[in-house]
């Protein structure tokens, strides 16, 4: 799996799913934190997650802090996609880890060039690491 996509808002993570597989990328989607947790930290974790914050389970910012913590898989880059706008909130998505911080309601052709980068930084943060 290249891409998870973890949003609890169905009709978000369709429209995501559908858009990333027509630019050629395996995606796996999730609706809830806890399905999110166990694809990040599984054998084969995915190159790159949008992580909606709002989720049941687990939210978004805790994912972040969850994956940052780990010592032992490879780096995973992170995309906080969310309604909050305030700056307060951005300062905690950003320092619970994630690499990137989206708005909602996004302009898809953004959240998807934010994709192409985050997956060329994952690439070689993961060749660099071995």
């Amino acid at each position: 799996m290249t891409v998870l996509v973890a949003d609890d808002d169905r009709i978000t993570a369709r429209v995501l799913e559908k858009q990333l597989r027509a630019r050629g990328h395996e995606v796996l989607v999730v609706y809830a934190g806890a399905d999110a947790w166990n694809a990040l930290r599984s054998d084969s974790p995915p190159l790159l997650a949008l992580l909606d914050w709002t989720m049941p389970d687990i939210n978004g910012p805790e994912l972040c802090r969850k994956v940052r913590a780990r010592t032992d898989g490879p780096f995973i880059y992170l995309v906080l996609l969310t309604g909050r706008d305030h700056s307060r909130d951005v300062r905690v998505g950003m320092n619970a880890g994630a690499d990137e911080y989206v708005k909602k309601p996004f302009a898809l052709e953004d959240v998807l060039r934010r994709v192409s980068h985050g997956l060329e930084v994952a690439r070689k943060q993961r060749a660099a690491a071995g």
